[in-house]
């Protein structure tokens, strides 16, 4: 049960202060490390009495030289315990992009980094609603592509002077036109521009984007989210509170527990989409 590869880490552990007597111990343990091994939570197991002093970093050390499939799950879990971290070090916050408007300029561009199964358009679209910015007359969407950088540049142009919002979508797929790209973001003015032009800029993670745009830039990703309770709360994110009272029946929890229902099917549909379908062969037999 146990790979040469982790005998190996073994005996290197042994090297280590406080590990000195690690590997004889070990060895003269032998059935209790196999039932460690074959632990579904190892890293919660109690340890002989030998080993009851060690921290909980040390725990995480042993645990990866013979369990590293377990280590994220122990990370997390000594973050969420230490003291001077918590659990907001290891749950994502909630994506709000009105903050990171605030942080912008109109000669800071804001950068989307794509990640697979995000559209953060829709995002950018529900903003400009919010403040006054709606397409197409105070939002001009352009999807960059093949012969798009020329439409684009007078798009920014005509933006800059007037105070409206420019969006233009998959950067990286136009890749000739990003040192023009460059050069536009380096020339803009804080005197001769319009202080409500903004200029939103999408993109897959590329070597080809222009470094000089990405430091001056406010830098954004949205990946989506994992675990059900997670998706849950990405999806209460986006509804008005306003919403779950806003039933005609004196008895609105009927309303509301609708609400859970239609929210909850989606985020678990998502989250089985990690685990792949079993096979399973039933032999039937007709009597």
């Amino acid at each position: 049960w146990l790979s040469s590869n982790s005998w190996g880490q073994l005996c290197n552990l042994g090297k280590l202060k406080g590990f000195e007597n690690f590997v004889e111990q070990f060895t003269e343990n032998v059935k209790f490390w196999e039932e460690y091994y074959q632990d579904k939570n190892p890293f919660q197991k109690e340890l002989p009495e030998d080993l009851q002093d060690i921290t909980m970093f040390q725990k995480m050390i042993i645990l990866r030289c013979l369990r590293p499939d377990c280590v994220v799950d122990a990370i997390q879990t000594f973050v969420e315990n230490e003291p001077s971290l918590g659990k907001e070090f290891i749950e994502p916050p909630l994506f709000d992009l009105g903050k990171c408007f605030e942080d912008s300029s109109s000669t800071m561009p804001l950068v989307f980094i794509l990640s697979v199964g995000v559209d953060p358009a829709k995002d950018v679209y529900a903003l400009g609603k919010e403040k006054g910015f709606e397409a197409p007359e105070r939002l001009i969407d352009i999807s960059l592509g093949q012969g798009q950088g020329i439409k684009a540049e007078r798009a920014i142009s005509k933006a800059v002077e007037d105070g409206s919002w420019v969006l233009l979508q998959n950067c990286h797929l136009c890749v000739s036109w990003l040192p023009r790209l460059e050069k536009i973001v380096q020339d803009l003015n804080p005197d001769t521009t319009n202080k409500d032009f903004r200029l939103w800029l999408t993109s897959m993670p590329s070597s080809d984007f222009p470094v000089s745009v990405l430091q001056n830039g406010v830098k954004m990703t949205n990946e989506p989210p994992k675990g059900l309770r997670a998706n849950l709360k990405s999806t209460f994110a986006g509804i008005d509170e306003d919403l779950f009272d806003s039933s005609e029946r004196e008895d609105k929890t009927q309303f509301q527990k609708l609400m859970f229902g239609l929210a909850f099917f989606p985020c678990s549909r998502t989250r089985e989409k990690n685990f792949r379908p079993i096979r399973m062969e039933y032999s039937l037999r007709i009597q």
